[in-house]
C-alpha cells in the first residue's frame, strides 16, 4: 500500500482570484498489477463526486464510472456484468472505503458516506483494506487505478470538501 501526503494548491477562481492551499492525499493502488493505468483526478474541478456505477461480476468488478458534479467520467474497466448505481444526496459526500481484492482483481467496494449510508459492490473475497482520508473533514475526490477487461487495482484522492472550501471575504 502507498500512501502520502502532498500539498497541492488550488487557485485562480476559488475566491476572487485568491490561491487556497488544500492538503490532498492518496491511499491504494489495492489489487493486482494488470491492465492500464487510469486516473480521474482532471474531474475533481468538475465538482464533487455524486454518484457512481460499477460493473461487478460473481468474484470480480469488472469497470467503475464516476460523476463529478453533473458530469459522468468515462467507463474504467469494462461495462459489462450487473450494473450497481449509487447517487448520493446534495451535499453528501464520501468518507470511507473498505474493499477487498485478489491477487490480480478488485472483488468488491464498500462506500461509507457523510450521511452513514453505505453501498456495497461485489462480494468480499481476498485480502482486505481500509481506505481513510488523512484529515477530519477531507472527503473522497477522485479515484484512479488499472482497469482493462476488469477493474484490477483502484487508490482513492482525499481532499477538502468542496461544500467546505474557506468563506470568501468581501
Amino acid at each position: 500500500m502507498l500512501q502520502f501526503l502532498l500539498l497541492v494548491a488550488i487557485g485562480a477562481s476559488v475566491c476572487r482570484g485568491q490561491d487556497q492551499a488544500v492538503a490532498a492525499s492518496f491511499s491504494g493502488l489495492y489489487g493486482g498489477t494488470g491492465g492500464d493505468e487510469f486516473s480521474q483526478t482532471n474531474f475533481e474541478i468538475v465538482g464533487p463526486i455524486t454518484g457512481m456505477k460499477i460493473w461487478t461480476g460473481i468474484l470480480t468488478l469488472h469497470g467503475i464510472q464516476v460523476r463529478y458534479g453533473n458530469a459522468w467520467s468515462s467507463v474504467n474497466g469494462a461495462a459489462w456484468g450487473t450494473l450497481v448505481q449509487m447517487d448520493l444526496e446534495p451535499g453528501e459526500s464520501v468518507v470511507q472505503v473498505q474493499g477487498s481484492y485478489s491477487y490480480w482483481v478488485v472483488t468488491s467496494l464498500t462506500f461509507t458516506t457523510s450521511l452513514g449510508r453505505t453501498f456495497l459492490f461485489g462480494n468480499q473475497s481476498g485480502g482486505t483494506f481500509l481506505a481513510l482520508p488523512p484529515a477530519p473533514g477531507s472527503v473522497l475526490r477522485a479515484v484512479s487505478g488499472r482497469a482493462g477487461s476488469y477493474l484490477y487495482a483502484i487508490g482513492f484522492h482525499w481532499g477538502a470538501s468542496p461544500a467546505k472550501g474557506a468563506p470568501c471575504s468581501t
